[in-house]
């Protein structure tokens, strides 16, 4: 059934692809009626963790907040699947970098370099302009979808922007065996974390737990680390700004890293909520929660 689904889904997944930008945004204006007035794919969830996170804003504009949300997630949807086809110079044009130098500086110093952002605007556009234009291999740990047909187009559509993808339980084993090499990694360090392994801090308004692999890579192997803050320009355009978050982060306290990733990426959220990715059950394990295990302020 997971191969028959796949055919029948990738010729339709190619036609998209193929469509130019203008008539592609048309395609996700219907998408986006499918979604959210058909489907009502995830709304008590986005409602509740829009809800939970502005509680001092009134419905009227939790609401209007909820179908622009849904309005970006059918682009997002729609971009993500134009990655097949979309040529290097057309992605370099919408989705800049202001200081692009600061990266490629710091590449320089032989450095293991961590670039870590949340799930805020088009991220998978973003790590395929970084590298085609550093002309770096950017290594990304992924989750291997179920389906091993979509798993390899995935797979096989971010390596031609010049990604590393590695299953991410591989990522430790492969650097603790690559200890000579030089890395540049990106990391989303905004997912729900293992239950065994959080920390519990302030986030958007309420208790969150936060993943700790991001700041121990971090640590273990002297990483630089730096936070893309990914900004919406218009419809179909994205620019970023990197910001050094350490440059030894073995010399921090233990759960600073964390926590000073958390707040640029709140920061940026309070700025334009629209472009962040509500539909996540980000707050999985502390809605519910009445004994957190480890805090962090």
């Amino acid at each position: 059934m997971k191969r028959i689904a796949f055919w029948v889904s990738y010729p339709f997944m190619l036609l998209v692809a193929a469509l130019p930008l203008r008539a592609l945004y048309l395609f996700s204006d219907i998408l986006y009626v499918i979604i959210y007035h058909l489907m009502g794919y995830r709304r008590r969830l986005v409602w509740k963790n829009l809800r939970r996170s502005f509680p001092e804003q009134d419905k009227e504009t939790l609401r209007r907040w909820r179908k622009k949300f849904y309005h970006f997630l059918a682009d997002t949807i729609v971009e993500t699947v134009k990655t097949i086809s979309i040529r290097n110079e057309r992605l370099y044009s919408r989705f800049r970098f202001d200081n692009l130098d600061m990266i490629s500086e710091a590449l320089q110093q032989n450095r293991n370099i961590m670039i870590v952002l949340g799930h805020y605007g088009n991220w998978e556009w973003g790590a395929g302009a970084i590298s085609r234009q550093l002309a770096r291999p950017l290594m990304a740990p992924y989750a291997p979808l179920r389906n091993p047909d979509f798993n390899r187009l995935m797979v096989r559509t971010r390596s031609r922007y010049g990604l590393q993808l590695l299953p991410r339980k591989q990522l430790i084993p492969y650097l603790l065996s690559h200890t000579q090499q030089k890395h540049f990694l990106a990391l989303i360090a905004d997912q729900s974390p293992n239950p065994k392994r959080q920390r519990i801090m302030q986030f958007m308004n309420q208790e969150t737990a936060v993943v700790t692999g991001m700041e121990s890579i971090a640590r273990d192997f002297d990483f630089m680390v730096y936070y893309a803050s990914t900004r919406f320009v218009k419809r179909g355009e994205y620019a970023c700004r990197f910001e050094l978050l350490s440059e030894h982060p073995a010399e921090m306290k233990e759960g600073d890293l964390t926590v000073a990733f958390m707040k640029k990426l709140e920061r940026d959220i309070m700025n334009d909520p629209i472009h962040y990715l509500w539909s996540h059950n980000r707050w999985k394990l502390t809605t519910n929660s009445k004994h957190p295990k480890k805090r962090h302020n």
